[in-house]
């Protein structure tokens, strides 16, 4: 299944790691570290400007990180939708303080 994730940019559900709310990842240094690395890997894609959240996909052992302008909230809805299990979404009331929830992200 695709899901939307703003503008043109879709990506495959089976692929998704995890969807992150950009204030989760502001408050944890972790997150800010892993969003460095993804833009200096080059695994980084802007979908839009205001991101609002953050889908990671993994596919044949490539991380991709997405900016989206939609938040998690909807996209945990569009996960939904399509009969998915949400257990990859983190927003900032999921997610307790300092934590990015439970979601284990490799380097990259």
């Amino acid at each position: 299944m695709i899901i939307h994730i703003g503008f043109s940019a879709c990506v495959e559900a089976g692929e998704v790691v995890a969807i992150l709310d950009r204030t989760a990842i502001a408050r944890h240094g972790g997150g800010q570290a892993f969003l460095r690395r993804a833009k200096q890997g080059g695994c980084f894609i802007p979908c839009a400007e205001g991101e609002q959240a953050y889908v990671i996909t993994e596919k044949a052992g490539t991380q991709r990180v997405y900016a989206c302008a939609i938040n998690a909230k909807t996209l945990q809805k569009r996960v939904r939708q399509n009969g998915l299990h949400d257990s990859r979404i983190f927003n900032s009331s999921s997610a307790a303080p300092g934590s990015l929830g439970t979601v284990s992200l490799r380097e990259i």
